[in-house]
């Protein structure tokens, strides 16, 4: 029983943490600014150092806002393949604070992690539980 718990409680975590960033994503969506930019470095971030060769890429990117400012920025929703830093691409951005952009991809968004977080946590919660009961 007391496993039960654990993987709830654990699950429970992930799953509102999963929901807090499909809401923060949301409002970012909304009111972001879409724009054409390019990729002009990346920031590499392993899952497990020393253990994996997996990871998460961090895009630098530079775009030109509406008022004309042309900035660099560190995305802050990685992605974990980009098979070009040459090829152009769509930048999202936040116009009260430019400093918060993304790519514009499905996986540049943050949708899919903030989802993998949801379902992940919901699964985790409940399936021990369910499996048990047979």
């Amino acid at each position: 029983m007391f496993i039960f718990v654990i993987f709830a409680i654990v699950g429970i975590v992930l799953a509102v943490n999963g929901a807090r960033m499909l809401v923060r994503t949301r409002n970012f969506l909304g009111g972001a600014v879409r724009t054409d930019g390019e990729i002009v470095g990346w920031r590499e971030e392993a899952y497990d150092p020393g253990r994996s060769t997996r990871s998460t890429k961090y895009p630098t990117l530079r775009f030109t806002t509406h008022d004309g400012r042309t900035l660099e920025v560190e995305a802050d929703v990685g992605v974990n393949d980009w098979p070009s830093d040459d090829a152009p691409v769509t930048v999202l951005y936040d116009p009260a604070d430019p400093e918060h952009a993304r790519l514009g991809t499905l996986d540049g968004r943050g949708y899919l992690e903030a989802l993998l977080f949801l379902v992940g946590g919901v699964v985790l919660a409940v399936g021990p539980y369910l499996l048990a009961r047979g």
